[in-house]
């Protein structure tokens, strides 16, 4: 009975310490946006069901949190639409580490982690699927992905609330050395089917995915609200026209889905107008059909704006449209006579 009363005051200052150093992370927490932003977003109904749940019953769930040593920072990795609506209210939360090396493994660990959740829409699905694949082509160590259903943090994933939340030889000659370009190939391919398989996709799924995800964070350079209506599911736009996007060297602010098509259809034009261009037979012909080049992608570019025009108007306009399609066409492929 004395041994027992001499453990209950020990077991008490190890609890008030620990909820000193937790009160102490809390007012330290530090949300970088280029992890957050790897969270797929609520939408407006979604954010204020989960509200709604937290004022009633408490944050239950803890917050994942990453310290970077280097900046002895702690850093939000999981849970930051519970820790807006916590902070807003002036709720307490509980906490809890995860270790992870640097900043670039703590973006491997959220993309799975994400991944691990049932809750993501189809465009959510693709873009963190993309992500995935684009880190692994980085071709770094570190954090090296989910152990699958055994995964404790897949299980734990399982009952969180709503929240978006080789050999190469002994010598080689670097870059150059065809078995280092064929063992290149080979991780890319392994990559691709390994990602396939764990998300019941096929490999060029994955690779499409990955040109998405490319893709929507060019588009969100200029406008970063397009991403969040895009993942939200409040502006839907085609998955080709955004892979379109992943090869654009700029694109300029875009609002709307027919913007967004409008740029596609460019980007996809230049891409094509490069094949041909490859195939210029000599130096001294480049002047000359760098003019014809340019002719072909403007008229490309004219022809489908005159076929959307086409199919907004009605009547004598509708004919008149048709007419200047029709002279069009046949500028256009006299161009290739």
């Amino acid at each position: 009975m004395n041994k027992r009363k001499r453990l209950i005051p020990t077991i008490a200052l190890a609890k008030d310490k620990k909820l000193a150093q937790d009160a102490e992370i809390k007012n330290k927490i530090r949300i970088y946006d280029e992890l957050r932003d790897l969270i797929p977003p609520l939408v407006d109904e979604e954010f204020e069901q989960l509200e709604a749940n937290i004022l009633k019953e408490g944050c239950r769930e803890p917050l994942l949190y990453w310290h970077n040593k280097q900046t002895d920072e702690y850093v939000l990795v999981d849970g930051h639409n519970r820790h807006r609506v916590c902070t807003t209210h002036g709720l307490d939360f509980p906490l809890k580490a995860i270790e992870v090396s640097d900043l670039q493994t703590a973006k491997d660990w959220m993309i799975d982690n994400q991944l691990g959740r049932r809750n993501l829409s189809k465009e959510q699905k693709i873009y963190l699927v993309g992500l995935r694949y684009n880190r692994e082509k980085e071709d770094r160590g570190g954090y090296k992905g989910s152990m699958g259903q055994n995964d404790p943090l897949t299980k734990y994933n399982e009952n969180t609330e709503i929240d978006n939340h080789d050999f190469v030889g002994e010598k080689s000659m670097g870059q150059n050395d065809p078995l280092t370009k064929h063992n290149e190939k080979q991780e890319k391919s392994n990559s691709a089917e390994r990602i396939a398989k764990e998300n019941n996709m096929s490999p060029k799924s994955v690779k499409r995915a990955a040109n998405y995800a490319t893709g929507l964070d060019k588009l969100a350079e200029e406008n970063p609200e397009i991403k969040t209506k895009i993942l939200s599911g409040k502006l839907k736009v085609k998955q080709a026209d955004i892979e379109s996007l992943s090869k654009s060297d700029s694109i300029p602010k875009l609002e709307s889905e027919k913007e967004i098509g409008t740029q596609a259809e460019k980007a996809r034009v230049e891409k094509r107008t490069v094949k041909k261009d490859s195939s210029k037979p000599t130096i001294q012909e480049e002047p000359v059909w760098e003019v014809r080049t340019k002719q072909i992608v403007e008229s490309e570019l004219f022809l489908t704006e005159s076929i959307n025009r086409i199919k907004e108007s009605e009547g004598e306009k509708k004919l008149t449209e048709a007419k200047k399609l029709k002279a069009e066409l046949e500028r256009y492929i006299k161009l290739f006579n």
